[in-house]
């Protein structure tokens, strides 16, 4: 198979859990795919101004290993990150895609009544394509609100761009100046407060999201990718009387009445779909999680090796504390990639029936499947390690069963310690990201199994 991709055959140590992400992605396209795109700004994508300024090949190419070049150090880059900071939505808009712009009577931009948007963000550049030029003017005149960074572009792009004076392009610059519709802004943030675009404050409070329009309302995925946010109040851009929560991983959902603001509990590595309302849906309501008791599972865990390249590990192991399996002492398990059943006991004081409860893990290396009292709880695959246990489940005495899946680094590194031959291609040597032959063997052992603390908390 060729190098670059990815396969998930029956050998994958994902191969178990690639379902639960199947699931997972599904769900989030059953949302996405019935609504629409809800972004405010069209930022133009000065292709010509990249192309004249390149000082290198005749060809620039627009890929990942040069993104420096042509987005990140230019002033285009630059400000597509302000507005993706700043919780400002945008498309990007081509040269082409410009001439097929319409206006609607009320200022609305459009290509095909499709989305529709209110302002054209044009970044501080020196060239531009003249027709894009007179086409953005000609919107302008029509009431088409349009925004300039810094200044208007300086030169017509092409094979005479800076040769002679354009008076085509003074003239131009000259009706840009004084119309009423061009914004030219060394100030974008304040420049941005205008009616209609919305600035989503959720943004600067550290989650991302994706703002849609479907039948019902407004339709945000809202991610939680660092460790800013946990839980808060929260604004959004669109306001609505209810909000709808569906979470996509675990499959729950409920209702929130909201007062302009209403509370959102995020953990990191978290993501949820929330649904703008203005009538009371059907669902019941959201369950929040407020903890309450907790309790420790730092008892004496027994752990077996299941399934993978065991033959050489010991049937059972007893552990204390739960470290990484490479640190065991043995150096069998250094190698082994596979699944572990940890199996352990707890007891529940205060046992109340009628709570739900939350186990949460510290880390997790790389996947866990939960049993307790016999009864299979889920498992956790992702981000973040927790896994709601309904009351049902449990009872004053626990046992608990917990298989755990490791990466299979730490068993390609063996291999090619011992140089098997593995990298069984067709066509096409195998090599790492550096295009030099792919070796393993200086690879760090990567950490297996549970680490740290498990703790199983009560829910009010």
């Amino acid at each position: 198979l060729f190098y670059a991709s990815t396969n998930f055959g029956q050998s994958s140590h994902f191969w178990n859990e690639l379902p639960l992400l199947n699931s997972y992605i599904t769900e989030c396209q059953r949302f996405l795919q019935k609504s629409t795109p809800d972004n405010d700004i069209l930022l133009y994508f000065p292709i010509n101004d990249l192309w004249t300024k390149y000082p290198g090949d005749i060809l620039l190419q627009l890929d990942v290993h040069k993104y420096s070049k042509w987005f990140n150090k230019t002033e285009f880059g630059k400000t597509a990150q302000f507005l993706w900071d700043n919780g400002f939505t945008f498309d990007y808009v081509s040269d082409k895609q410009i001439k097929q712009l319409s206006l609607s009577p009320k200022g609305k931009l459009s290509i095909n009544n499709s989305s529709s948007y209110s302002m054209i963000v044009v970044p501080s550049i020196d060239y531009i394509d003249k027709n894009t030029f007179k086409k953005l003017d000609s919107l302008a005149q029509n009431g088409a609100k349009i925004l300039f960074v810094d200044k208007l572009p300086e030169h017509f792009s092409g094979l005479m761009a800076e040769k002679l004076p354009d008076e085509e392009l003074i003239h131009l610059k000259k009706n840009l100046s004084a119309n009423n519709n061009i914004i030219i802004s060394d100030k974008l943030f304040e420049d941005l407060e205008l009616p209609g675009i919305r600035k989503e404050e959720i943004k600067k409070m550290g989650l991302d999201f994706i703002r849609k329009k479907n039948s019902s309302g407004y339709l945000y995925f809202l991610t939680n990718l660092n460790n800013q946010y946990y839980e808060d109040s929260i604004n959004l851009g669109e306001k609505s009387d209810f909000v709808e929560i569906f979470d996509p991983q675990s499959m729950t959902q409920g209702y929130i009445e909201t007062s302009g603001k209403f509370f959102l509990q995020l953990p990191p590595g978290k993501s949820c779909f929330v649904q703008t309302l203005q009538e009371k849906p059907k669902s019941a309501p959201w369950q929040y999680s407020i903890s309450q008791d907790s309790i420790s599972l730092n008892n004496e865990w027994t752990v077996s090796f299941i399934s993978g390249n065991n033959q050489n590990v010991k049937p059972l192991y007893k552990i204390d504390s739960l470290r990484s399996w490479t640190e065991w002492g043995d150096n069998n398990l250094n190698s082994f990639c596979g699944k572990a059943k940890y199996v352990s006991d707890f007891i529940i004081e205060k046992f109340d029936e009628s709570s739900g409860y939350k186990l949460i893990f510290d880390d997790i290396n790389e996947s866990a499947e939960v049993s307790i009292n016999g009864i299979y709880c889920g498992t956790i695959w992702a981000l973040p390690y927790q896994l709601e246990i309904p009351a049902s489940v449990l009872k004053r005495n626990n046992a608990i069963e917990i298989t755990v899946q490791n990466l299979s680094a730490n068993l390609i590194k063996q291999i090619d310690t011992h140089q098997q031959n593995w990298k069984k291609f067709y066509d096409i040597n195998f090599v790492d990201i550096q295009y030099k032959p792919f070796d393993a063997s200086n690879w760090d052992y990567v950490p297996s199994g549970l680490i740290g603390n498990v703790m199983l908390i009560k829910n009010e």
